[in-house]
């Protein structure tokens, strides 16, 4: 059996930028989510930072025709979120897990910058099973070399890697955060970063430099206990 599941992350809905209109923003979530339904999608996980309070609303909606599961970005306050989430396995953090197609899914919650300690216990016991592991989370875990994960890395970050590399199986780890696409492995972990929905920083630069021509999300399918992803990019007409 063939599962697609699309990936989509950071789509900073109504929030006021100079170099990114409200309308845009809003454009390019609908153009994904109709490539979605084209291509016959209808599992999405949403990957951090939905917008504005006044954004939640609209987003919601356009999401009640899939089935969706999230995680919480920096930019979400899960105060504000709390009467539309799931119930969690831990207080003041919003993290669970399902085991799906022979591999158990994660959503961690990095909302705050860092993870708890309590979570952490959580992920250790949690990744105890024969299970391969799907882990999405906002913040990459793995350092990418650019100007965005020397200013806005994940604190203890280092502290998941080492419960993730010591475990006997492969994991792949989901993220959105940079606003990039980014392939890296470290031993047993392959991390997959998403470009954004709402507007993409360059790589490689010695500022962070926002390039606004381009946004997309990625597919992820899974077939035969076997992983496999695309990342589907679009041009701003603007």
């Amino acid at each position: 059996m063939t599962k697609k599941i699309a990936l989509i992350t950071d789509t900073h809905l109504e929030e006021e930028m100079p170099f990114l209109s409200i309308t845009e923003a809003q454009e390019h979530f609908e153009e994904i989510l109709s490539d979605i339904a084209n291509r016959n999608i209808k599992d999405i996980i949403f990957c951090g930072d939905i917008g504005s309070k006044k954004s939640h609303d609209s987003f919601f909606d356009a999401l009640k025709s899939y089935s969706y599961n999230l995680v919480l970005g920096n930019h979400d306050i899960i105060n504000e979120l709390n009467d539309r989430l799931h119930t969690s396995h831990i207080s003041e953090e919003f993290c669970y897990y399902y085991d799906e197609y022979g591999f158990r899914f994660i959503m961690m919650d990095s909302s705050k910058g860092n993870v708890s300690q309590e979570q952490l216990s959580w992920l250790k016991s949690i990744t105890n099973t024969h299970l391969a592991l799907l882990i999405f989370i906002h913040h990459p875990l793995l350092k990418i070399p650019t100007t965005v994960d020397t200013l806005y890395p994940l604190k203890n970050r280092a502290d998941i890697v080492h419960i993730l590399h010591n475990l006997p199986s492969d994991c792949t780890v989901f993220c959105g955060h940079y606003h990039m696409n980014d392939e890296r492995t470290y031993k047993n972990i392959t991390q997959l970063t998403t470009s954004a929905v709402s507007y993409q920083i360059q790589k490689n630069t010695l500022a962070v430099q926002i390039d606004t021509s381009t946004f997309g999300y990625r597919i992820i399918e899974i077939s035969d206990n076997t992983v496999f992803t695309q990342v589907i990019t679009f041009k701003s007409i603007k």
